[in-house]
């Protein structure tokens, strides 16, 4: 059953390539073929698996599979022409894909073998901290579906509700049950108790694989747009460094779909910074949506990157510009407009949105009025700390305050400060609350370095700030929380953080980009073995001495596949072309930069920070207002 997620990714890939063998592959370079083709054939089978769900007509994807199957095996020769003609980087990034995909297993083993939960879905809870609900959510979606109940009149999850999150990662879990002939089971106590749920073995085991692997999709991501951002030299880089990143270890290994998500997010990115194919760009961000809501931030930044460009174009390019601007809004409009409806129709309460908004209980909202909701936050929060809390998060996401903390509360009187577990622990929380340590502590400096380098070239600036700062301030003035939710949550600023790394270091050589993988590894062992807290803090790490005890062979099939990845980056590295920098088609942070700084004679980084600043108290003031209003 460990196969059964590769299996389906393979089939993805091959239904894929055949799809992109029609016109909608003009909008797809040759050499990106291959990494795109398991989102396409993804998207196929996750709209054909919720539209067999809304109909009831469940039992037709096992023949809808036999034909993708059959069609696959009569086109063979197609597919082998593409998989043979593959370039270097393509074919890196799928033995990076096939690599980290064994960590993640390996990994899994250590704990199955060290801090076994009841099961297996616990297991993975003690291995990284993702929540059970968040783990298997696509399967209780699955499951409504496949045994036709109806939302009202029969239970979900528990508490939670079945419009909390969209349907397409349920629709994708659906579709391969079907095909493998798999019920789900619904398995309810006497009438007023509240409902269990049965895990097979062999079942979740598949489960568990299928979205293990279909998370692990990112690095394919990834690779196409370094790719268009970097050259192929830095791209191999930036694949590498996101295999060995720890925060991309346990959130893929602890099933939750967030970088899957972000692997259709990138590949829309890639069509959009080329002005390539705005309507195959407008569908994956549509998918990306639905696979996880948590996308949406970035998918209004990437409108609002194509509304600028648009805007600043000469005259004589600005019909093409509007035209790819409104396929691309149109898209979104139709695909991702009707989930916002379709649950105040059927009378959802989305208890998920009050706890972002409101800091409600997470199922607060199924037993009590938004009203009552709306009053309780209002009693227990102050005006003045409703409008700081958006400065205070994003600073807090901002700087390694937890490794700063850490440092500074060290005392000779107190050795146990100095642990491994204490030391790690640390790192785990820098690794998860603070953005420029997304890929790793020892990265931080250089992502801060990056990120200015960033703001620096000609039309990167606007990437940046439409791609990032447009959802980071969404972000912070909606999401009303006292902690951090950027990093772990809303997975984007892994890729940024990466990109960043990259862009500092371009000039970097190989040998030194091998000893940066290297550090890499360790960051990744001593967070992912023995942070003694992961992202949920009721979680406890491993023991040192149970560890090389109980699963030593685990551990080191685990630390070895992180080094043979480190290797094999170092390597390809060598043998891959220098690197470009890609240009944006963008025309500065603001039309009249240019200008002014000509005029004025300051250097084009600090009209863009001041221009930044400007933007940033504006909204602020006008947030502010808002709250100002609400507490009359």
């Amino acid at each position: 059953m460990h196969l059964a997620g590769p299996l389906c990714v393979l089939l993805l890939l091959a239904f894929g390539l055949l799809v992109l063998e029609t016109p909608i592959a003009r909008a797809v370079r040759d050499e990106d073929r291959l990494l795109f083709a398991p989102a396409v054939g993804l998207i196929v089978v996750g709209v054909i698996g919720l539209t067999a769900g809304i109909v009831g007509l469940t039992a037709a994807l096992r023949w809808i599979g036999l034909l993708i199957a059959l069609l696959v095996l009569v086109r063979w020769r197609v597919i082998w022409q593409r998989v043979r003609a593959a370039d270097s980087l393509t074919r890196f990034a799928f033995i990076a894909f096939a690599l980290s995909l064994g960590s993640q297993f390996a990994l899994a083993k250590v704990f199955q073998n060290t801090a076994p939960g009841p099961d297996r879905v616990w297991t993975a809870f003690n291995m990284s901290g993702v929540s059970p609900p968040d783990q298997m959510f696509a399967w209780r979606q699955a499951t409504w579906y496949q045994h036709k109940l109806r939302f009202g009149r029969d239970e979900f999850y528990e508490d939670m509700d079945l419009f909390d999150r969209p349907h397409l990662a349920g629709a994708v879990t659906l579709f391969f049950a079907e095909c493998a002939g798999f019920r789900f089971p619904n398995t309810r106590l006497p009438e007023g108790g509240s409902e269990i749920y049965e895990y097979p073995r062999s079942a979740l085991r598949a489960y568990q694989s299928l979205w293990r692997s279909l998370n692990t999709l990112y690095l394919l991501g990834i690779a196409v747009l370094a790719r268009r951002l970097l050259g192929e030299r830095m791209a191999v880089l930036a694949v590498g460094l996101c295999a060995l990143s720890a925060h991309f270890v346990l959130s893929a290994g602890g099933i939750w779909v967030k970088f899957a998500p972000l692997y259709l997010l990138l590949l829309m990115a890639a069509l959009l910074i080329e002005n390539r194919g705005p309507l195959l760009a407008g569908i994956l961000a549509a998918a990306s949506f639905h696979l996880h809501g948590s996308m949406l931030p970035f998918l209004l930044g990437a409108g609002a990157f194509l509304f600028c460009r648009w805007i600043t174009r000469d005259r004589a390019e600005r019909p093409a510009a509007f035209r790819a601007v409104a396929a691309f809004a149109v898209c979104g409009m139709m695909l991702i407009g009707p989930w916002f409806i379709v649950p105040k129709v059927v009378g959802s309460r989305q208890p998920l949105l009050m706890y972002y908004l409101y800091d409600a209980g997470l199922t607060e909202a199924q037993h009590t009025s938004r009203d009552e909701i709306q009053r309780a936050f209002r009693d227990r929060t102050s005006r003045a700390g409703l409008v700081a809390l958006p400065i205070y998060n994003v600073l807090r996401n901002l700087t390694p305050y937890r490794i700063i903390e850490h440092i500074g509360g060290f005392s000779y009187r107190d050795p146990s400060h100095a642990s491994l577990q204490n030391i790690s622990t640390a790192m785990m929380h820098s690794e998860t609350n603070c953005l420029p340590a997304a890929v790793g502590v020892w990265a931080i400096p250089i992502v801060y370095l990056g990120l200015v380098r960033m703001l620096q070239l000609r039309r990167w600036d606007v990437l940046l700030l439409f791609a990032y700062a447009v959802p980071t301030v969404f972000i912070a003035l909606l999401y009303r929380k006292d902690r951090m939710i950027m990093t772990p949550v809303i997975s984007p600023y892994h890729a940024i953080a990466v990109l960043s790394v990259c862009l500092a270091l371009r000039r970097l050589s190989a040998s030194g980009c091998l000893t940066l993988c290297f550090i890499a590894v360790a960051d990744n062992l001593f967070v992912s073995l023995f942070a003694w807290e992961r992202f949920h803090p009721m979680t406890r790490g491993l023991a040192w001495d149970a560890l090389w005890s109980f699963a030593p062979g685990a551990v080191a099939t685990y630390a070895g596949l992180l080094i043979a990845i480190a290797a094999l980056t170092g390597a390809a590295i060598r043998i891959s072309r220098g690197e470009t920098v890609m240009d944006t088609g963008g025309a500065g942070c603001l039309g009249f930069e240019r200008d002014m700084r000509t005029i004025v004679g300051l250097p084009p980084l600090l009209w863009k920070l001041a221009a930044a600043l400007i933007a940033v108290i504006s909204i602020l003031a006008v947030y502010g207002a808002i709250v100002s209003r609400s507490f009359r």
